[in-house]
């Protein structure tokens, strides 16, 4: 397995948590400022969490939690694998019934779902098949264009920003932001594709992980505060807030961003899918080592596709809200799991 930089894994790591802001969902009366201190808390928890893979990655010389735990027992190997597996599917599962709801949503009723999942799966299997190495080439350039792109949308309504949203007039603050961490933690999918993923970077892990958390709390805390403060108490009212808001954006370069933002988001779509493509592949080796690579890709997007069709068919995706539970098994996954191995001796080198 080819192996990337620690930059390149951070711009794999950032397409996918762009993709995630900008599908933002938020809940009736979510006030700004409580949101803006769930992440920053979020982000801090999620530092902590990872302190337990970066030990087992200095100690173990950069080797995989999932050869470890072979080597130690097959049957710890093969929970774990499948433990990882589960949580990379149900990544594919959201973010392609993100990707299919941001488009029927926001831009025409004539989108056919299946259609829309099946081209997207095309896509993500034919760049994943190619290997980590390359998505993360063509990761740093639709990087730098996303962000080239944010910037302009939130450059575009400097007439209409309004600070006295920035208030924090509820009942008990310190209640709304504990409840608002599940909702935080629950998107930390990026994080276990790098734990994944971890033997495929070349070093500095701890540069890696903090590197990605800072970059995007900053962009997470921004995009917040333009959401809030230029859309006001319209933020309720609108399913996606962060399209309204590029509909709303206008510069001297662009009238309208909504096209121009389906490009990007689209393609932060693609990068997300084929990474947890990439890492179910990953999992499903681990259990079955013989299987071919190209099967097991297919078959973890066709399972995620046969998932997640008849929800948006039946158009119930906005009711599906398993926070509570993702979130305990991403401290699980990040944490938990890392922490147990870090205590198995270190394995002998021959």
């Amino acid at each position: 397995m080819r192996k990337i930089s620690s930059l390149q894994f951070i711009t794999i790591l950032l397409c996918c948590k762009l993709f995630t802001v900008m599908t933002y969902i938020p809940d009736i009366d979510e006030n700004g400022v409580v949101i803006i201190i769930a992440a920053v808390i979020t982000t801090i928890l999620q530092g902590i969490l990872m302190i337990p893979i970066i030990a087992f990655y200095n100690k173990n010389n950069g080797e995989s939690i999932f050869s470890f735990a072979n080597s130690k027992n097959r049957i710890l190997g093969i929970t774990i694998s499948i433990l990882f597996l589960l949580t990379s599917l149900w990544a594919l599962i959201d973010s392609m019934g993100d990707l299919s709801f941001f488009l029927e949503y926001c831009f025409s009723d004539t989108y056919a779902s299946w259609a829309i999942i099946i081209i997207i799966a095309a896509a993500s299997l034919y760049v994943a098949h190619t290997g980590i190495s390359t998505l993360a080439r063509t990761t740093g350039i639709i990087a730098v264009v996303t962000l080239i792109s944010l910037i302009l949308v939130l450059t575009g309504f400097e007439h209409h920003i309004d600070f006295v949203e920035l208030n924090i007039a509820v009942k008990s603050p310190v209640n709304d932001v504990i409840k608002s961490l599940p909702k935080f933690i629950s998107c930390s999918q990026e994080l276990v594709a790098f734990i994944i993923l971890m033997e495929t970077l070349r070093n500095r892990p701890a540069r890696t992980v903090y590197g990605f958390l800072s970059i995007k709390l900053f962009i997470s805390v921004v995009s917040i505060l333009a959401v809030v403060m230029v859309l006001g108490d319209y933020v309720s009212l609108s399913k996606l807030p962060f399209y309204t808001l590029s509909a709303f954006s206008q510069t001297k370069i662009i009238e309208h961003y909504e096209a121009f933002f389906m490009l990007f988001w689209t393609l932060c779509a693609i990068i997300k899918i084929t990474l947890f493509t990439i890492c179910s592949q990953y999992c499903i080796h681990q259990i079955f080592p013989k299987l071919n690579t190209i099967i097991s890709e297919g078959c973890s997007l066709f399972i995620a596709a046969a998932i997640t069709l008849p929800i948006l068919l039946k158009e119930k995706w906005e009711a599906i809200n398993f926070a509570k539970i993702q979130s305990l098994a991403m401290i699980i996954l990040l944490a938990v799991i890392p922490l147990i191995l870090l205590f198995f001796k270190k394995r002998k080198s021959n």
